[in-house]
């Protein structure tokens, strides 16, 4: 089996503790500003929400990939998420592949870039990202999706190789 890293970009860096203080803070305002006695439990369940949508970001975090047998395994931070790679059309590491894009549902730079997307140049895809320009673009006949791995080019080179020997 192979592994690659999946190392978070400077900017996902900044967002990510951005968005944790701002949700901390909003957390700790709800449970310290003054709102009246009767409004305690609603204050209280809405400080937690922010504190919810942090352990929910974090969760769905890409920490790596690997390739195994016919599939690839995208490692997140409890458990791994397997896209075959059974039709696979091409491999492309594609610095700028994700320029341009916008988010369709999923998660724009809270710990990582993951969900679907869309672009001109790629049209609908889906993205397990933690750095943009590492993307590799794996096309599929019915889909593309986008990764990016600490060393794209190796990665496109063992990808290429297992195309190779099925």
């Amino acid at each position: 089996m192979n592994y690659f890293r999946a190392p978070s970009s400077k900017s996902l860096i900044v967002a990510s503790t951005f968005a944790t203080l701002v949700c901390l803070g909003v957390s700790y305002a709800l449970w310290t500003l003054p709102l009246g006695d009767s409004s305690e439990p609603l204050r209280f369940s809405l400080g937690l929400l922010p504190l919810a949508i942090i352990l929910l970001c974090a969760l769905f975090t890409v920490r790596g990939y690997s390739i195994s047998n016919d599939a690839l395994l995208i490692h997140r931070l409890l458990w791994k998420t397997r896209i075959s790679l059974s039709g696979l059309q091409s491999v492309k590491f594609d610095p700028v592949a994700t320029h341009r894009s916008i988010r369709t549902f999923g998660n724009g730079g809270f710990f990582s870039f993951t969900g679907y997307f869309r672009n001109q140049e790629l049209g609908s895809y889906r993205a397990f990202m933690t750095d943009r320009r590492r993307a590799v673009v794996l096309r599929f006949p019915s889909s593309v999706i986008v990764i990016s791995p600490d060393q794209p080019e190796d990665f496109v080179n063992t990808v290429s190789q297992y195309k190779v020997m099925r």
